[in-house]
């Protein structure tokens, strides 16, 4: 046996121990991985290269080493290409994904992890099948998206009882244990987290135990068990200085300064939490210092508390974070409460107000944004799956049906054609209360594209069957029924696709510039989903709504943003006068709000029209001045008449005027010129 034979036996021996103690062994494995690289360097062993990069970029990924760990993947990634190597190939798409999560590409990651858990479905790798599942569980996790979530790690558990998948029912039941904690049910959390425990241990995953009884000890200091919780996380920390595992360590850290607080232990806290401080900063971590340099501003006398607070503002916009600006402003705002500087404490309560304000706004558009990232990815996943079918199975149908060939293409190209038209060019900041409405709406398309697509996967299970039994027949039945089926997805999807395009792209709250819009689109929308967002915070609401638009009435210069705000403006204020006079009048009185559009020499009318209990005589003059407000305390949508007026005769050179009778209801009627 020659040298070269030799070294290739060699690396293989290093890549199999590495890959296998992966998970038990980080550190050794990183060691060994980073050593098989060499020695196929020197003999030019591809295989035996590919193999240690990507275990390399594994012991990187969990070092949270992530540029590193991208080296190793994008010099893998030719090699298994080149070679065929679909699982290996599978393994370095799960890593990207990993990656691409934890820097907030979110829609990145979804075609990252989906293409993985697609070539390990299709090779029948089931513990990576059963990864995968659990790493989309978790980058759903981060959406917010918690049913989903919930589901694909529990179908990743039911997946790895098929090969005694440890490993992957250890990751999913801590992220299990997690959603249980942010929903503040602790039983549940502390039995998964328990479970979690036991499976961590008899793996000999050092890392996954250390984690794990943190999430304990913070548990059972929330609980004010200081004495366990104490116990529990000394634990952790002792395992995860061991592991090399330096976020773990800063977090039970920072759960342990927590408790010497709360326990009287001042000296003890403030090294726990100058210790935490440091590990963050070595990790570049600018919420964790900021988050525990603000613990430290809490508990200390009145100038270190200053000096605390400035580092933690300066940290906070290096940043660029909202909330962590947003927690620094409060906490300035109490430390000059305290020190009876009422003035400055009043400015700080303003800016922490303005911030928050502006975190509402950015949830609202979260919100939206990744029901449609989930309903991009679910689209993009079906896509894949039918493409690969085409690729496949339908050549034996082409054989002797070339049109049905041609039918499937087309329909493959209206979905990607489909899915390209969800993609969101721009996030909803300033819609508010009308986000209730689009989200319930978005909500309703993605569950028929997630019902539908879920009965074609059965009924391609089917045309399979069908088709090796050679009964073309009923296969080409059952392939109209799938062409069906992709059909209601697609009108669903174009559905969504409108509410993107003629309302979420109207929501530039910082654009001031004219484009060309749909008004009777636009005014029926906003109508809808106003509406809908109405009976979604009050299930008695109720009230008829008619429209009459005039369809001569085509495009006109606008800004889309600010009319929608007007537009909502008068359609709560119909709806309050509506709710308000329900309440009074008898059981014959149907509650109505009429919407008509009209086109006129050179100008367009919008009218809104409700036989609500109509505006006061003493306040129908000056309606339109500041201060006028016509919703109730709490109800206001943050856009006074005043602010109307001014949107529609300065912004738009148009016309806002109102006709009423106490008891009889109002009609707003808007003027906007058809040209510039």
């Amino acid at each position: 046996m020659d040298d070269d034979q030799i070294d290739i036996e060699k690396i293989d021996a290093l890549n199999r121990e590495a890959w296998d103690i992966r998970v038990s062994d980080s550190l050794s494995s990183g060691r060994i991985s980073e050593k098989a690289i060499l020695l196929s360097r020197r003999v030019n062993y591809s295989k035996g290269l590919a193999d240690s990069l990507r275990t390399r970029a594994f012991f990187l990924i969990s070092q949270s080493k992530h540029i590193e760990a991208l080296m190793m993947i994008e010099d893998a990634m030719p090699i298994y290409q080149s070679a065929g190597d679909e699982n290996g190939l599978s393994d370095l798409y799960e890593y990207s994904g990993i990656i691409s999560r934890f820097h907030g590409n979110l829609k990145e990651s979804f075609e990252f992890l989906y293409k993985s858990y697609a070539i390990r479905k299709k090779t029948g790798y089931e513990e990576g099948e059963s990864l995968a599942l659990y790493q989309l569980g978790l980058t759903n996790h981060y959406l917010g998206n918690l049913e989903k979530a919930l589901e694909q790690l529990l179908l990743s558990i039911e997946i790895g009882k098929n090969y005694n998948g440890q490993l992957a029912d250890l990751h999913s039941l801590n992220i299990i244990g997690n959603i249980y904690h942010e929903l503040d049910d602790s039983e549940n959390a502390l039995s998964y987290y328990n479970k979690n425990l036991v499976l961590s241990e008899s793996l000999g995953d050092r890392r996954a135990v250390g984690r794990c009884l943190d999430n304990i000890g913070y548990i059972q200091f929330q609980r004010k068990e200081y004495e366990q919780a104490n116990h529990i996380l000394r634990k952790a920390i002792s395992i995860a200085e061991t592991e090399g595992d330096r976020n773990g360590e800063a977090n039970a850290v920072l759960h342990l300064g927590e408790i010497a607080w709360q326990t009287g232990k001042a000296k003890e806290a403030r090294e726990l939490i100058m210790k935490c401080i440091e590990i963050r900063n070595e990790q570049n971590d600018k919420k964790g210092q900021c988050e525990a340099i603000l613990l430290l501003a809490r508990n200390s006398i009145k100038k270190e508390q200053a000096e605390l607070l400035n580092t933690g503002w300066n940290i906070a916009m290096e940043s660029g974070s909202t909330e962590l600006q947003c927690k620094i402003h409060f906490a300035f705002y109490e430390f000059l409460k305290t020190g009876k500087q009422f003035d400055k404490a009043l400015e700080q309560h303003a800016l922490y107000h303005q911030k928050e304000k502006d975190i509402l706004s950015t949830t609202h558009a979260k919100r939206i944004s990744n029901l449609h990232i989930s309903l991009q990815a679910e689209i993009s996943h079906l896509n894949a799956e039918l493409h690969h079918f085409k690729n496949i199975e339908l050549v034996k149908v082409n054989e002797e049906n070339q049109q049905q060939h041609a039918e499937f293409s087309k329909i493959l190209k209206e979905l990607i054609n489909t899915r390209q038209q969800l993609i969101e060019k721009e996030k909803m900041a300033a819609l508010g209360d009308l986000s209730v409405g689009i989200a319930l709406e978005l909500q309703n398309l993605l569950n028929f594209v997630n019902t539908f697509s879920l009965q074609n996967h059965e009924l391609v299970d089917e045309l399979k069957k069908e088709i090796n039994s050679g009964n073309h027949a009923v296969a080409r039945h059952i392939a109209t029924e799938i062409q069906r089926n992709l059909e209601i997805i697609n009108i669903n999807s174009k559905r969504a696709d409108a509410i993107v395009k003629n309302i979420l792209l109207q929501s530039q709250g910082n654009n001031s510039e004219k484009q060309l819009a749909d008004i009777n689109l636009m005014v029926n929308e906003y109508l809808r989903l106003a509406y809908l967002g109405s009976k979604a915070r009050d299930k008695a609401f109720n009230v008829i709504l008619k429209t009459n638009f005039d369809t001569e009435i085509g495009k006109i210069p606008i800004i889309p943003h600010d009319i929608g705000q007007v537009l909502l403006n008068l359609y709560y204020a119909g709806f309050n006068a509506l709710t308000e006079k329900q309440k009074i009048a008898s059981e014959l009185y149907t509650p109505t709000l009429s919407v008509r559009t009209k086109n006129l020499d050179g100008r367009i009318e919008i009218m809104v029209k409700d036989n609500g209990l109509g505006i006061p005589p003493e306040l129908l003059d000056k309606i339109f001045q500041p201060g006028i407000i016509t919703l109730p305390s709490g109800q206001e949508t943050g856009l006074g008449l005043s602010l109307s007026y001014d949107i529609i005769t300065k912004g738009h050179r148009g016309t806002l005027t109102v006709e009423s009778s106490e008891e009889e209801g109002s009609e707003f009627i808007i003027g906007l010129p058809v040209f510039e």
